[in-house]
C-alpha cells in the first residue's frame, strides 16, 4: 500500500466516558516536513606563521536515503512496472519524473473514506468521479491527488460534506488543462549540499592584509540518481 501524504485521522469514543452537549472534544497532531533522516556535519581549521594565516572549512548536509520518513521506496507501480526507488533513479533532477500511482482499488464501498468509480470519458481517458453511494457491481478506489500547479492537472477541489477532500474532473479547454491537482504521489528525492572553503590571509608590517579565499559547492538534488550532475558542482 502507498504511504502517502494525505492525513486521514480517526477518533473512537467509547462507553467509558459519557459524551454530553457539555464535553469539549480536543484533537491535536503533529506533523513533519521531513521526509528523509538527515545529517549534518561541519569542521574548520586554522593555522598561523609568521605574518601568515591559512583557513578552511568543509560543510556537508544530506538526506539518507535509505531512511524516508513519510514515502515507501518499495512502494510498486504496476502502471510503469517500477518501484519508487527504480522511478526515482530514472527521474534524476525532474521532479515530474518522479511520481506514483496514487490509487487503492477495492471491490467494497468505504463508509470511512471519499470513494472514486473511474469511467472512460468521451475521449476515452479514465477519469476518477467521486461516489457518495454504493452502486451495485462498482469497483471503488481511494486516490490521493497532488496539487501540480495552476492548469497543470485534470482535477480541482470542490466543496462537499464526504469525510475528506473531494476532487473532481475538470475537462481540457481548448487543449488546454484548466484543473490544478492530479491523481498521482510526488515522491520526493533525497538531497546532499556540500560546501568546501580555503582561505589566507598576509598580514604586513605596516598594516596591511590581503586575503584571498576559494570555495567549491555541490548540490545534489536527488542522490539515488547519476543523471543531470553536470550541474551539481559550483
Amino acid at each position: 500500500r502507498l504511504i502517502t501524504r494525505t492525513i486521514l485521522g480517526r477518533n473512537t469514543f467509547t462507553a467509558t466516558s459519557l459524551i454530553t452537549s457539555f464535553s469539549r472534544i480536543v484533537a491535536e497532531f503533529q506533523y513533519s516536513d521531513r521526509n528523509y533522516s538527515r545529517t549534518m556535519s561541519a569542521i574548520e581549521t586554522k593555522f598561523v606563521k609568521n605574518r601568515w594565516s591559512f583557513r578552511g572549512g568543509y560543510f556537508l548536509e544530506q538526506d539518507n536515503k535509505n531512511q524516508p520518513f513519510q514515502q515507501s521506496l518499495e512502494a510498486y507501480n504496476s502502471t510503469r512496472g517500477l518501484s519508487a526507488r527504480q522511478i526515482l533513479r530514472e527521474a534524476g533532477d525532474d521532479p515530474s519524473k518522479a511520481t506514483l500511482q496514487s490509487y487503492d482499488e477495492n471491490s467494497e464501498f468505504q463508509l470511512d473514506r471519499v470513494n472514486y468509480r473511474k469511467i472512460d470519458t468521451l475521449g476515452g481517458i479514465g477519469v476518477y468521479v467521486y461516489t457518495p453511494n454504493p452502486l451495485n457491481g462498482s469497483i471503488y478506489y481511494q486516490v490521493c491527488f497532488s496539487f501540480v500547479g495552476r492548469g497543470n492537472g485534470n482535477y480541482t477541489p470542490t466543496t462537499s460534506s464526504a469525510n475528506g477532500r473531494v476532487y473532481k474532473y475538470v475537462p481540457p479547454v481548448s487543449g488546454n488543462l484548466s484543473g490544478d491537482y492530479e491523481a498521482i504521489v510526488l515522491l520526493v528525492s533525497p538531497v546532499q549540499q556540500q560546501l568546501l572553503t580555503v582561505a589566507t590571509t598576509y598580514s604586513s608590517k605596516k598594516g596591511l592584509s590581503v586575503d584571498f579565499e576559494l570555495a567549491g559547492s555541490g548540490l545534489d538534488k536527488n542522490t539515488f540518481s547519476g543523471k543531470d550532475a553536470a550541474d551539481d558542482n559550483g
